[in-house]
């Protein structure tokens, strides 16, 4: 699972950045699911920014990884991204 979208990152704008996340984790007593997005030109390239992330975690949902993509898909900066 990832997004893509362009990013401004510093003026400069990347064309079709993919954003994916890793590290996930859940909080003592599964209320809260932890993790970074990487922000990288391209799947193959090194992140060039990451951010640490929380939300909040459904035990009765899909799994915490699809959890945290649904989570960004609501954040107002990932509104035109797309996914891939």
């Amino acid at each position: 699972m990832a997004l893509k979208q362009t990013i401004n990152f510093r003026g400069i704008y990347v064309a079709d950045a993919y954003i994916k996340t890793s590290g996930v984790t859940i909080s003592l007593g599964n209320e809260r699911i932890d993790f970074v997005a990487f922000y990288m030109a391209s799947s193959t390239d090194a992140p060039f920014n990451n951010g640490s992330i929380q939300c909040a975690y459904n035990l009765n949902g899909d799994n915490p990884i699809k959890q945290g993509y649904e989570y960004l898909r609501t954040l107002s900066e990932f509104a035109d991204a797309i996914d891939c």
